[in-house]
């Protein structure tokens, strides 16, 4: 084999490695679930951007902290702005804080609680896309952002500090972790008549486009 023929076929070679990556890394984020009985149904007590009454839910547990969240939360939000207005999908968003790689992930997610306790729900996702937007997240701006988010700072300080919130987010940690939750983020997508989908990371738009699209069409078939 002579020089000139060695770098085409190497360039093919090369490539066909990628485009085995590329397909590898896209069909092995869809996990088995551990346990699907333990997944929590949606209620009136959690974070609900979209319609309640969707069929399609989106439910992501996350951690305010987590890099490859904040970028996915720029997917999401692309899915809801496009979907949203159908009524047909709903995005859940529950706590999972990886306080063993974050020492304030956990306080992050209490002021982020204590945001929705003391101000609402609209001002849960305001404080939630302000703070991922400015990650890694600054502790001594937290006033500054439950401020934007249209909350007081000192209410949401004395919902801390009485620690009425950790059994939530405790509780969506532990339904993360029954799942089979292995980081963040991790995604569950629920529709009528198909099995409970499980998403774990951040994976682009136009994938979980695609899982839309057929949790969609599963949920409108009799």
């Amino acid at each position: 084999m002579n020089r000139k023929s060695i770098i085409p076929i190497t360039i093919i070679l090369g490539s066909l490695l990628v485009s085995f990556a590329i397909y590898m890394n896209t069909t092995s984020n869809v996990k088995p679930i551990k346990n699907t009985s333990a997944i929590r149904p949606v209620s009136t007590l959690d974070h609900i951007l979209g319609n309640p009454n969707a069929a399609v839910k989106i439910i992501e547990y996350s951690d305010f902290n987590c890099y490859y969240c904040a970028d996915f939360q720029k997917t999401l939000r692309r899915i809801i702005n496009d979907y949203g207005p159908t009524g047909n999908v709903a995005w859940i968003f529950r706590e999972l804080p990886l306080t063993k790689t974050s020492n304030n992930s956990f306080k992050v997610a209490q002021a982020a609680e204590c945001v929705s306790s003391t101000a609402g729900n609209n001002a849960f996702w305001k404080f939630a896309n302000i703070v991922f937007s400015n990650r890694p997240v600054n502790q001594t701006k937290l006033g500054q952002y439950i401020s934007e988010a249209g909350a007081n700072p000192n209410d949401v300080a004395k919902c801390i500090m009485n620690g009425s919130i950790n059994k939530r987010i405790l509780s969506d940690k532990s339904n993360a972790l029954e799942i089979g939750a292995d980081g963040t983020p991790y995604t569950v997508i629920l529709s009528p008549n198909s099995a409970p989908v499980i998403v774990s990371g951040a994976y682009p738009y136009s994938y979980i486009k695609q899982v839309i699209d057929t949790a969609i069409y599963a949920s409108k078939e009799k």
